[in-house]
């Protein structure tokens, strides 16, 4: 009987969410919530070109464009793919004319984006019958820079805290991690309807439980992982009484991975 539990990463050209995410540095969430896909049986998957446009977004997320500016660029950049180059780059430093194309520069590049689209944001909401030349907005910015998190010396405290709970939840989730994840909600039976449903609460008290840890937690990294547990935990729940096996199951196979992270980050320190 197949149960719920996680998939394997695609491979080719077409790549899931955390694939993008581990090329790109952009969270799951992010490349969920800013970048288009193209739906397929085993759930969302993105093209080179959606690969790129992550890179980007990621550069404007680390220079604290807000997400309607994030939002506007992206349709922008659907629609002129030249832009979307600036993410390799980014990456990639490449000399052109016989100066070195740095960070800083692709984060200046970025920043013009981001300012253009606001300009033109701004400028929509105050149209008037006489047309006008565009005013050009220039934002500066600075490459951020971000120490990388490494192995703590000493465990969180709060993984003591997260090793009870987690127990706790999985003993309370295991009849319905024993049913068959294929099944979608309009071919449950009556069984099947009541055990799942009996589960919604559990989620959600779950996702409460780890946000609070994560609030006590020291670490920013595990404060990170505790809150993405949480979060993709309360998405399945709103999802699971229309549960539908080829975008959803992807949704709690990030949930389980986010709270494996979790546990190997605990236990990795003890």
């Amino acid at each position: 009987m197949t149960t719920f539990a996680t998939q394997s990463p695609a491979t080719g050209p077409w790549k899931t969410a955390d694939e993008v995410s581990r090329e790109t540095g952009l969270r799951p969430d992010l490349v969920l919530r800013f970048i288009p896909h193209t739906e397929t049986p085993n759930g969302p998957r993105y093209n080179p070109h959606h690969i790129a446009l992550a890179g980007t977004v990621k550069q404007m997320t680390d220079a604290g464009a807000p997400a309607d500016a994030i939002d506007a660029a992206v349709r922008d950049l659907l629609q002129r793919p030249d832009l979307a180059a600036v993410a390799p780059l980014a990456r990639s430093p490449k000399r052109r004319n016989g100066r070195l194309l740095t960070v800083a520069g692709v984060s200046a590049a970025i920043a013009l984006l981001i300012g253009g689209v606001i300009g033109g944001l701004i400028g929509s909401g105050n149209r008037s019958t006489t047309t006008a030349a565009p005013v050009p907005v220039t934002v500066t910015a600075t490459a951020p820079t971000q120490e990388l998190p490494g192995v703590p010396a000493a465990v969180d405290p709060v993984c003591d805290e997260w090793g009870a709970l987690n127990t706790e939840f999985r003993d309370r989730r295991a009849a319905w991690v024993a049913t068959d994840a294929n099944i979608p909600a309009s071919q449950w039976n009556a069984e099947q309807r009541r055990i799942t449903m009996a589960v919604i609460p559990v989620l959600r008290d779950e996702a409460a439980e780890l946000r609070t840890l994560a609030n006590k937690a020291s670490d920013p990294a595990l404060r990170d992982l505790l809150g993405l547990n949480a979060s993709y935990k309360e998405a399945f729940a709103e999802r699971l009484p229309n549960y539908v096996p080829a975008t959803d199951k992807q949704v709690w196979s990030a949930a389980v991975d986010f709270g494996n992270a979790v546990n190997s980050y605990c236990n990795a320190t003890r």
